[in-house]
């Protein structure tokens, strides 16, 4: 009975490691399928849309960073906000009123963006990780977003930057 329950133990260990060692594997349309999955369904009143979805391989820990941005529209109102969402790193969101208030801020402040949500910085001065959400304004309206992403080569080099873009989308 004790070593059943040992088995049964480790089995259950077992299978938690093969269950994040295949989720870690997903990458390209699998992985943008799973995350339009869970961030991006349509559900009544809203209508969400895919507008757009970046990924990149960070070497050294040898994991997948995914982001994908959706327009989440409410069908009663009209009013929409757009989602960033991933299933590792922190996303944000920003209604209509909102990315107006910020554009118009980062306008008076003299910046061409701004940055929404926590960032994903550097953990010490060789650590060249970076990722951004970062929303575009001109003349305090807002016009793009854009994703900024840098990891790591295995030779804990910074890969070179992926950027996302979007047009800030209409009403």
């Amino acid at each position: 009975m004790k070593y059943s329950l040992i088995i049964i133990a480790i089995l259950a260990v077992l299978a938690i490691a093969l269950a994040g060692c295949a989720e870690s594997e997903l990458q390209g349309d699998a992985l943008k399928q799973s995350l339009e999955g869970k961030y991006c369904k349509s559900s009544e009143p809203y209508q969400d849309t895919v507008l757009g979805y970046l990924e990149q391989k960070d070497e050294i820990l040898n994991q997948w960073y995914a982001v994908i941005v959706c327009k989440e529209k409410n069908l009663n109102t009209g009013n929409f906000e757009v989602k960033i969402r991933s299933d590792i790193i922190t996303g944000t969101s920003l209604d209509e009123n909102s990315a107006l208030e910020f554009s118009k801020k980062a306008e008076l402040e003299g910046k061409n963006y701004f940055i929404r949500g926590d960032p994903f910085t550097p953990e010490g001065k060789l650590d060249k990780r970076r990722i951004e959400y970062r929303f575009y304004q001109e003349n305090g309206l807002p016009q793009s977003i854009e994703v900024f992403m840098v990891l790591r080569n295995s030779d804990r080099t910074a890969k070179p930057e992926k950027t996302l873009s979007i047009d800030w989308p209409a009403s």
